[in-house]
């Protein structure tokens, strides 16, 4: 007869070629502070019994292929029932698999390991030396409340996807001393209160979606978070903070689109200087958007790289997002710059180096540079490009930067007919002749604030203040400027000052503003965003000269108009400014200026064939002064006279309609001349040979000639003084109806 325990003993001799399995029944009870090993291929360890009746403060070894947690209450199959002490898995052979289980620690060691999805350690994690290649088939856990280590894998060893989850306030989980990279998605959960940070020489490789919603740092030389193969991307978002700080470095070169970094509402990349700064690189084609807070407080800003290819966002929708102020030296100024969302506001002086597009969505916005200056810098070979309001037509387009905004790098060859956009669309300087360029151009503008010399009855309350650099040679430049501005700030005016009137002044700040420019152009459609006004052949000096530190103010005054040369009332040319008089303007006529008619380009005329614009209102007041020259203001008319009747208005009005008429106007012919004689004839026949068949090298007239005509023209002034010549075959009217 067999005694018992040698049937024991002889039941597992022949039994141990096959599985030996810890079996534990439901009245079992375990507490181990030693180790329990499972040795044999597809060893299980069974629980039936509860698991409040298990406790494992020591090491339970699963030492072969095919080792389990199994039974109708498996250890580790949920967070209540957790593997207590350590687990070591440990097979010398390749391809065990590492059970997806709840462990608080978790060892491996041996040969080659497969960690199945879903695994999570809440205390340590620890690979043996020597241990073979680990392949991670899903996601993998920290989720201690207490500090932990995060084992930096790397190469074939990578973690597949890699989760963080509840840590306490002050127990961050720490990655230091080498590289852990993560193939898949990788998320600090919003739980891990604790935050994580890279450290200590540790590199965090990210190659695919990340997402950080708890605290998050890279501190010290040789640590890196590193966003830079094509997949990669990471998301700061939770109102949530990733620090950079004590030359830990962030380094993004990922070609993810939209963005390959990107900063949710409410959250913040902040780049420190508590010590030594942090980094951060923004590289090749790489984006970042800003839609919550990006801060870099070192004093230089030399910590911040941008490449040139690069883009920042700036997406906020709400008012005031700060805009981070970035260094003057080349690679540290942002590449491109965009904004859309809500208003922004500088921190400091913002340079771009590539590209500057101010809105690129559908509701303009205004940054405010406060006591700071937007800069865009242009290269040797290229101006950099820049643009408002991509979305939107001109009449929408009501974008702007409030302050100083500079142009750096200006070169002729370049600049030279190129439109250089300032603080808005609409504010534009375009230069027509680049000798002496200066290198820099200022524009610092002021919505809603008064110029230089201020009236609120005539001016538009905008301060436009323009600075220049030195120029390479005498500065002997011409450009036309463009200057927006909105309706609001022109509601002050009054009188006979209207819209359509605006001009430009050099308005310097202890001197009596000039007129300055001519060829006025203007948009002046009230239901738009943005107004404006042109004027060309602006200098840097002189009688058009606007001067370094001067306001351009926009007035709607009445001004003095003078001629420039032999030509039609109606032709811009025929005027030294280039405009033709407004209603109720002074116009000095210092030429032969014809009214109501064509003379050819071939008899060495003008050949103007637009008729008269204000031909009821033609100028407030008419100054004929032949007494140095051939002055002559000549009335007649053919096919392209402006009124059926013939009637022309020398008076002032501040509307003009079709049916204005101007009121109260003066003619003052001035010029005795005793040595000439008047023409003898002003028949319809004399003003077909005098309007075709005259040439520029006869004799000019002089006064005031009215044709006989058809239709017969009439002149009405309200008032008029004559010391010169009246010659009228027409009809004269004095007084106004």
């Amino acid at each position: 007869m067999i005694q018992r325990g040698v049937f024991i003993a002889l039941a597992l001799l022949i039994t141990s070629a096959t599985a030996q399995h810890f079996r534990n029944d439901p009245c079992g009870r375990v507490t181990n502070t030693g180790t329990i090993r499972l040795r044999t291929a597809g060893a299980e360890f069974r629980n039936d019994a509860p698991t409040v009746q298990v406790t494992n403060d020591g090491t339970i070894e699963m030492a072969a292929i095919g080792n389990l947690f199994t039974g109708s209450r498996p250890l580790g199959a949920t967070p209540q029932d957790r593997l207590g002490g350590t687990v070591l898995w440990s097979a010398l052979a390749d391809n065990q698999r590492v059970q997806a289980r709840w462990y608080k620690n978790l060892s491996l060691a041996g040969g080659r390991k497969t960690i199945s999805d879903s695994v999570f350690v809440s205390a340590t994690y620890a690979i043996a030396n020597g241990t073979g290649t680990r392949s991670y088939e899903g996601t993998f856990y920290y989720d201690g409340t207490q500090q932990q280590n995060i084992v930096p894998e790397k190469g074939d060893n990578a973690y597949r996807n890699l989760v963080l989850l509840a840590g306490a306030q002050g127990q961050p989980k720490l990655l230091r001393s080498d590289t852990a990279t993560v193939r898949g998605f990788f998320l600090n959960h919003a739980s891990n209160i604790g935050g994580a940070s890279v450290s200590s020489r540790g590199v965090l490789d990210l190659r695919s979606e990340s997402r950080s919603e708890s605290p998050f740092a890279v501190i010290g030389t040789g640590s890196a978070i590193l966003v830079t193969v094509p997949t990669a991307r990471l998301l700061i978002a939770n109102a949530s903070q990733l620090n950079v700080d004590g030359s830990g470095h962030l380094v993004v070169s990922s070609t993810w689109q939209p963005a390959a970094l990107t900063i949710d509402s409410g959250s913040t990349l902040r780049i420190s200087a508590t010590g030594t700064p942090g980094r951060f690189s923004l590289l090749g084609t790489a984006a970042m958007d800003v839609v919550g807070t990006y801060l870099n407080t070192a004093s230089s800003l030399l910590n911040a790289t941008y490449e040139c290819g690069t883009t920042v966002r700036y997406r906020g929708s709400y008012a005031n997002q700060i805009l981070q102020a970035t260094a003057a030296e080349p690679l540290h100024r942002y590449g491109i710059l965009e904004t859309s969302g809500g208003s922004k506001r500088a921190n400091g002086d913002v340079h771009v180096g590539c590209g500057l597009l101010i809105n690129t969505g559908s509701t303009p916005h205004a940054i405010s540079m406060g006591d700071y200056t937007l800069t865009v810098h242009h290269s040797d070979t290229v101006l950099t490009p820049i643009r408002y309001d991509s979305a939107l037509a001109d009449c929408q387009s009501g974008s702007e930067v409030i302050g100083r905004f500079r142009h750096e790098g200006l070169k002729g060859a370049l600049a030279y007919g190129q439109v250089l956009p300032f603080n808005n669309r609409f504010t534009t300087i375009t230069f027509t002749d680049t000798a002496g360029i200066p290198k820099d151009v200022m524009l610092n503008v002021l919505p809603r604030t008064a110029p230089n010399s201020f009236n609120a009855a005539t001016d538009v309350q905008r301060k436009i203040t323009i600075g220049y650099s030195s120029s390479i040679g005498q500065p002997a430049w011409s450009a036309t400027l463009r200057a927006g501005f909105r309706l609001e700030e022109s509601r002050g005016l009054s009188g006979l000052a209207r819209l359509a009137g605006l001009r430009t002044y050099n308005a310097p700040r202890f001197a009596t503003p000039n007129r300055i420019g001519r060829n006025y152009r203007r948009q002046l459609d009230t239901t738009c965003e943005f107004l404006w006004v042109e004027a060309r052949g602006i200098t840097p000096a002189g009688p058009d000269g606007l001067l370094d530190g001067s306001d351009l103010l926009l007035r709607a005054a009445p001004a003095r108009v003078i001629t420039a040369r032999d030509g039609r009332w109606s032709n811009p040319r025929t005027w030294l400014d280039e405009s033709e008089p407004l209603p109720y303007d002074t116009a000095v006529v210092l030429h032969n200026v014809w009214v109501g008619f064509v003379r050819p380009a071939a008899n060495g005329w003008d050949g103007y064939a637009v008729a008269e614009r204000y031909p009821h209102a033609l100028a407030a007041r008419v100054i004929v002064d032949h007494s140095i020259s051939d002055a002559a203001l000549i009335f007649g008319a053919d096919s392209t006279v402006p009124s059926a009747d013939g009637l022309f208005i020398i008076g002032g009005a501040s509307d003009y309609l079709a049916t204005t008429l101007g009121r109260g106007g003066e003619l003052e012919i001035i010029g005795c001349d005793t040595l000439r004689s008047p023409r003898e004839s002003l028949s319809r026949v004399d003003f077909e040979r005098f309007a075709r068949m005259t040439t520029a090298a006869e004799p000019k007239e002089r006064g005031l000639v009215i044709f006989a005509a058809e239709p017969r023209p009439t002149v009405r002034v309200n008032t008029l003084r004559n010391t010169g010549w009246i010659q009228n075959a027409g009809r004269l009217q004095i007084g106004d109806e």
